[in-house]
C-alpha cells in the first residue's frame, strides 16, 4: 500500500485496520499480512513491514510502536505468557522479503519502444 499525499498531509486519516491492530500511515511504502493461523513460516496475527517511511501500529490495549524503514511490527493473534502483545521483530519474515515494494514493482516495468520498419 502506497498512502501518498493523504498520509503526508492529513495522516490521521489513512488507517489500516486489522484484527489485532490498527496502523497508522505516514506516507509510506509498507506492507501489512494478516495470518488467520499458525503456519509453518509464521505465526497468527498481524504484520506490519514497511520499506520506506514509517507507521504507527496500535493494539486495543492503547500499547502503540512506530515502525520505521526496514523495521517490521509484530501483533500476535494470541499471545504467549510473558509475550509483548506488541512487537518490533529483529529480523523481517521471509514471507515478507519476497516482495519487492513500489520501488522494486516500477523499477520492473519495461517500456518497450515501437518496433522500427526499415524499407
Amino acid at each position: 500500500m502506497i498512502s501518498g499525499l493523504i498520509g503526508k498531509n492529513t495522516p490521521s486519516q489513512v488507517t489500516v485496520r486489522a484484527p489485532t491492530a490498527t496502523i497508522g500511515i505516514r506516507g509510506t511504502d509498507f506492507e501489512v499480512a494478516v495470518i488467520p493461523d499458525d503456519a509453518t513460516d509464521a505465526r497468527a496475527g498481524v504484520y506490519n513491514y514497511v520499506r520506506d517511511g514509517s507507521t504507527n501500529i496500535q493494539i486495543a490495549s492503547g500499547q502503540q510502536a512506530d515502525v520505521r524503514k526496514d523495521q517490521t511490527a509484530f501483533a500476535p493473534q494470541n499471545p504467549r505468557p510473558g509475550e509483548d502483545p506488541l512487537q518490533i521483530l529483529r529480523e523481517t519474515p521471509t514471507f515478507l522479503q519476497q516482495g519487492g515494494g513500489l520501488d522494486a514493482l516500477i523499477q520492473s516495468i519495461v517500456v518497450m519502444p515501437p518496433p522500427m520498419i526499415f524499407r
